[in-house]
This record gives C-alpha cells, sequence and structure tokens, in this order.
C-alpha cells in the first residue's frame, strides 16, 4: 500500500532524476507537509494537493525503501504455497546474478548454478527446478509475472464430462433432489443419473459420475446452496442467514469494492437506442465513499475494469468536469486490496489484473454469486436503482428489473451522457452526504479502535473529512503514469531495428524517438509496452526502468483513429480481399490453362460479365461506425506524442529545422541535363 508522505521520504524530479525535498512531517490540519529544500538548504511548508497531483502526472517519484512488489500477493498466500513462493524467487535471484556478473546466457547460467549446488552440503542448499521450469519462470519474470500462483488458482485445461452430462445431471436434479421437502437424497439421485446416462449410452457402464461431481455440478449451475432450495422457506430464513462477521477496516483505501452492474435503462445514444447499458464502479469501505466508475455500451470487457480502477488510482476532476458538474473534493489514491468477482470484465486473474501488484495493489476475485463478501459494494448498487428508477427511460417495476416497457409507454429517452451526470450526481450529491446505519451503529467499535475521537461521522464525506484532515489518517499515494501503463500494458520483448523500428503484429513503429533509442541500446532486443486498444503506439522502456519512450506507427498518420489490433487486423484483411472483376478473374483462367497445354486461347474474347457488387448489411455498418466512434473519442483522449521535449521522455528533432539544414539542390535544364543559368 503507497502510503501518505512519510518522514525521510525524497521527492525526486521524474525527467532529471534531481532529488528536490525531503519530507520531514505531516501537517494533517492544514493539508500540507513541512518538507527540506535540499538546493536551498532550508526548510519550507507545501501544499499536500499539488504534490499528490504531480506525483499522479508523472512529474515527481517518491524515494523510498520498501518491499519487493511480490510480496503483495504472497500476503493471502500461507504454509506450502509462500515456501514454494520465495524458494523461486531464490533461485531466479541466484541465477540473473551469475547471468549478470560473467554475462552469459540462462542456461550456462542454470548449470554453473547445478554444479554450486552439487558442492554445498550447507543447511541453506537451494533446491533447484528442472531447467524447463526455470525457462518457465524466467519467462513470467521478463514479463513482469508472478512467479507462481499457487494451487488454489489452477484448475482442469477441459471439462471431464460432455455438456450432455452436466444437462442430463441438472434436468433430473431440478425435478426431483432441488424441491422443497424432497424424498430423494443426493446418493439416490446419483444412482438414477447413472442409470439414465447408461441407457441413454452418454457414458459406458464402465463408468459412472460420482456423488461429489453431481453435488458441484448442482452447486454451480443450478443453486449455489442446494440445502437451501430443499429446506421449507419459513425454517430457511434464520437457518441460511449470511454475514454474520461484519467487514472491518481502519483506514481510506485499505480496501476497495469494484463490480459491474447492468443499468436497468433504456438510452438514446449516437448509433442508435440501447437497452444494455452497464456501469463498472468502485467504492471505499471504510469511508463508503465512491472512488471510481466507467459506463459501458454492452456487456464490460478487462478495459473497461481498467478503465475504472484508472478513475480510482488518477484525479476524478477532469471527468466531473466534462459533465458539467464541480465538487470541492476529489478522493483518488492507491488500495490495498481490490475485491472483485471472478468474472470475464475481471480478466479472471489474467496478466493485466495480475500485474497490478507492481503498483502494491492485492486483487482479490470472489466466487460468483457471492455477494455477501462484498457488501458494501451491493448496498450502493442497490441505492442506486431505488433512487434513479422515477427518470424516464427505467425498465424498473415494482423493485424489480426489466419489468416496463420505456419505448412502449412513450418516455422521452435520456441520452448517455445525461445518464452519466445523474449517476454522478448521486454519488457525490445525495451518497457521500446520506447518513448510513452501519455508521450510525459503529459508535461502539469507534470507541474502541479510536481512543482519541470517537465521532467520525455518521455520511461518508464526514467520515472521510474526520480519518483524513482531522485525525491525520494518510491517503496513499497514487501511481506515475508510466507505472500505471506498465502493468496495464502488455509487456514483449522485440528486436529494435535502425530501419523498421519496432515490429508487432505486422506494424512498424518508428518516430522522431528512434535515433534516441538506437543510440540508447543499438540494435538489440528490447522491453516493449504494448496497448492493445490502441494500435498508433507502443512504448519503449528506457534504461532507467521507468521512463517510456513512445514509437509511432508508420500506418497511422497524425489524426488516426485509436483502433485496436483486433480492429486494425480486420481494416487490413478487408483491403487485401481478393475482389479482382469478371474478366480479369477470365484472364488468370485462360493464361493458367493455356500454359498448362489443356486449352486453346478463344477467337473471340467474352464480354465481361455483369457482377452485382454487395454492400453490407445496416447492421454491420452500425456496428462498424459505434466501433470508429469509440476509436476517435480514444485518439482525442490521447493524442500522439508531440515534437517537443517532454517530461520523463527524450526530446524530438523538429521536422523544419532538419530540413533547412539541407544544402539546395542545383537547377538543372529538363532537356539537356545542364545547370540552368
Amino acid at each position: 500500500m503507497n502510503q501518505g508522505f512519510l518522514p525521510g521520504d525524497e521527492l525526486v524530479l521524474a525527467s532529471t532524476g534531481k532529488t528536490l525535498y525531503e519530507v520531514e512531517k505531516r501537517l494533517p490540519r492544514i493539508q500540507s507537509v513541512r518538507v527540506l529544500d535540499l538546493e536551498k538548504q532550508t526548510e519550507c511548508v507545501l501544499a499536500e494537493a499539488p504534490l499528490r497531483l504531480q506525483i499522479a502526472l508523472g512529474e515527481l517519484r517518491i524515494k523510498r525503501v520498501g518491499v519487493d512488489w511480490e510480496e503483495a500477493l504472497s500476503r493471502r498466500q500461507s504454509g506450502a504455497d509462500d515456501e514454494k513462493l520465495h524458494a523461486a524467487m531464490r533461485v531466479m535471484q541466484a541465477i540473473e546474478q551469475l547471468r549478470k556478473r560473467y554475462e552469459v546466457s540462462f542456461n550456462k547460467a542454470f548449470s554453473m548454478l547445478l554444479e554450486q549446488v552439487r558442492s554445498d552440503d550447507g543447511p541453506e542448499r537451494l533446491a533447484l527446478p528442472s531447467l524447463s521450469q526455470a525457462y518457465r519462470w524466467w519467462q513470467r519474470h521478463r514479463a513482469g509475472l508472478p512467479l507462481r500462483l499457487g494451487d488454489v488458482h489452477k484448475g482442469n485445461r477441459s471439462p471431464r464430462y460432455d455438456v450432455k452430462v452436466d444437462e442430463v445431471i441438472k434436468d433430473l436434479a431440478e425435478t426431483h433432489y432441488l424441491q422443497v421437502e424432497s424424498r430423494w437424497d443426493l446418493q439416490t439421485l446419483t444412482d438414477f443419473i447413472n442409470l439414465t446416462l447408461h441407457d441413454t449410452n452418454l457414458l459406458p457402464k464402465t463408468k459412472a459420475v460420482s456423488k461429489a461431481y453431481v453435488h458441484r455440478v448442482i452447486r454451480l449451475e443450478l443453486h449455489a446452496d442446494p440445502e437451501h432450495a430443499r429446506m421449507d422457506p419459513r425454517d430457511a430464513v434464520s437457518a441460511k442467514a449470511v454475514a454474520s462477521q461484519r467487514i472491518r477496516i481502519s483506514g481510506p483505501f485499505e480496501r476497495v469494492e469494484q463490480d459491474g452492474l447492468h443499468l436497468p435503462f433504456v438510452v438514446k445514444t449516437i448509433h442508435g437506442v440501447s437497452k444494455d447499458i452497464c456501469l463498472v464502479h468502485a467504492i471505499d469501505c471504510c469511508t463508503s465513499t465512491p472512488v471510481g466508475w466507467c459506463l459501458v455500451i454492452g456487456s464490460p470487457r478487462v478495459p473497461s475494469t481498467l478503465k475504472c480502477i484508472e478513475t480510482i488510482l488518477f484525479p476524478k476532476t477532469p471527468l466531473v468536469e466534462r459533465l458539467g458538474l464541480k465538487y470541492d473534493f476529489d478522493i483518488y489514491g492507491t488500495p490495498l486490496q481490490l475485491v472483485m468477482d471472478n468474472g470475464p470484465e475481471t480478466g479472471n486473474g489474467g496478466p493485466r489484473m495480475a500485474r497490478l501488484t507492481q503498483l502494491g495493489i492485492d486483487p482479490y476475485w470472489l466466487r460468483s454469486r457471492n455477494p455477501q463478501r462484498k457488501p458494501f459494494i451491493e448496498r450502493l448498487n442497490r441505492s442506486l436503482k431505488e433512487e434513479l428508477e422515477t427518470l424516464p427511460g427505467c425498465t424498473r417495476l415494482n423493485g424489480k428489473d426489466g419489468k416496463r416497457d420505456p419505448i412502449a409507454l412513450g418516455d422521452d429517452l435520456m441520452t448517455l451522457e445525461e445518464l452519466e451526470q445523474w449517476i454522478v450526481r448521486f454519488f457525490f450529491e445525495k451518497w457521500v452526504n446520506r447518513k448510513l446505519k452501519r455508521f450510525e451503529r459503529s459508535v461502539f467499535t469507534d470507541n474502541t479502535v479510536f481512543i482519541d475521537r470517537t465521532d467520525l461521522g455518521a455520511t461518508p464525506r464526514q467520515r472521510y473529512q474526520v480519518l483524513t484532515e482531522q485525525m491525520g489518517y494518510p491517503v496513499p499515494l497514487p501511481p506515475s503514469i508510466g507505472a500505471w501503463r506498465s502493468v496495464v500494458y502488455e509487456q514483449e520483448f522485440r528486436t529494435l531495428s535502425r530501419t523498421t523500428g519496432i515490429s508487432y503484429a505486422t506494424h512498424h513503429f518508428k518516430g522522431d524517438r528512434l535515433p534516441y533509442l538506437i543510440q540508447q541500446f543499438g540494435e538489440t532486443e528490447v522491453k516493449v509496452l504494448i496497448d492493445p486498444d490502441d494500435y498508433r503506439m507502443v512504448y519503449v522502456v528506457d534504461r532507467d526502468g521507468r521512463s517510456l519512450v513512445p514509437l509511432v506507427n508508420a500506418d497511422a498518420p497524425e489524426g488516426s483513429a485509436a483502433f485496436s489490433f483486433a480492429e486494425a487486423a480486420a481494416i487490413l484483411k478487408a483491403a487485401r480481399q481478393d475482389d479482382l472483376p469478371a474478366d480479369s478473374l477470365e484472364f488468370r483462367r485462360d493464361l493458367f490453362l493455356r500454359s498448362a497445354g489443356l486449352a486453346t486461347p478463344p477467337e473471340n474474347p467474352k464480354k465481361p460479365s455483369k457482377r452485382s457488387v454487395k454492400g453490407p448489411t445496416a447492421s454491420q455498418t452500425t456496428t462498424q461506425k459505434a466501433r470508429q466512434h469509440e476509436a476517435i473519442q480514444r485518439a482525442a483522449a490521447r493524442p500522439l506524442p508531440a515534437t517537443q521535449p517532454t517530461l520523463g521522455q527524450p526530446a524530438m528533432g523538429s521536422a523544419q529545422e532538419d530540413w533547412a539544414a539541407v544544402t539546395p539542390l542545383k537547377e538543372l535544364d529538363r532537356k539537356g541535363n545542364k545547370d540552368s543559368q
């Protein structure tokens, strides 16, 4: 967790690496920091808000003695998994030291380490893996991923049985087992299922599904708690109570919950009417303050989740001002733990989300259908829908979504921007000033935990201000833009060339910064960060390991839309489509037949046939326009780098200055090729 400014922290200028200030003490009452100006050798007091903003923009960096980023992953591991992780880290550290000391390959360094281990009989002797396993660890280390994920994160690579087997289990379980006070138990249901599978030849008679597998299919596909479905509803209310232990958080950003919510609204977009609107948002569990959001059309994906996380880390004032709103507080920082569902929109623990540990964020994925394990965001979801259900275009009726047709009833539908404006207004005008029951009833625990002050407030805004301004609880610092990009972008090693630059996915990335990179690295392998949603640029990690040097796609002119690499590949494929006219096809056919001696040239050439050209359907055209509009919005938000020196990146030369230094060519006569007079 990136805590607030601590004594001994050094504020370093990112462009030069020069240390400007050394933090001496935080002054929470006036929201300032007392620092030592190393250049003037004097003490001064600086406002905390501008310093935090400069850190978020990448202008300043915090130099602090900390822990390795992989320890964030090991906080949830214990026992054998923890020991295996640290053993793998020790092996990789020993191999990297041998590679750097003797300048040898990975294979040679592994062989040298193997000889050392054989000759060492001490108690601290390393347990080396196989060479193939060591290479797999090395590849994960070079990609910035954790070396081990633990057995708990592993699963079957393919289903154990066919889908039809699961369908039979679900059908019979719904009919006989998942009934109130059913006479069937799990063992008799399993015997009946095996008998049905053998009679229908879905399984050979030598095989049978186990009772544990039947129980797992019922829990995952039908009901998370089969016993609850079999009990009398009157008994289940008391027997199946959940959330018996309250989640307690001691400071801001210690735990942040994020969720994707389908909004029960029909809205107008520039591409037509849409009822598939989703909101990905996050809440700080300590103060119940919304800290991030992202509104998307269609099902949320991993880029939607990353965009929401970006609003958690960085200032939200530009987003709020874009909606025509203005508030006097902006809450952002790095969360210690980020709790999410284990769904496709969160990457299911994929590489792009796993690299969040490099920022000190501990991503925690919950199993699906467990809302009681993230109660703070679920409470916000319900309040949001209840508060906005009177707006036009809402499909809620009697507290249930989808029971009302706004189009048939003639509602004046809102636009997507207007809906987002109402959501943000609810967050920062209604919710943060709303008295929450859990805050009112937490006075007993506050009296135990917070000895100096028991009145922390009953609203999210009061509690946040009391904890940060009056009690001086530190708000975690945000990461720099470069650190964020190194986490969310894909990391690959590519060979740098002075002619083609960086080649990736049939594209060549060059630009005015290419000579600087050739001067720094030469034509060798470098680490490249790639944004899958923007084919216009890639970023090369500079020698300091922090600065990112952008290279521009040679095929992307200035003002080009920010297509994803998949969309760019589809556009190229359509442009390369073999769509020759009929006469050209007839010429090729006759040419091949004549060359093979199978036919003679025709006496009279055939007339070109009329061919109807079919255009794309209306649905395809709408989809293409929608995707192109999204690409244009991404390009406007992130323009191509300017030809001026920028902070943390090498300076680029001006094109006008380069052409001004060229010697003018001689004027020649176009006929005689002589010097003109």
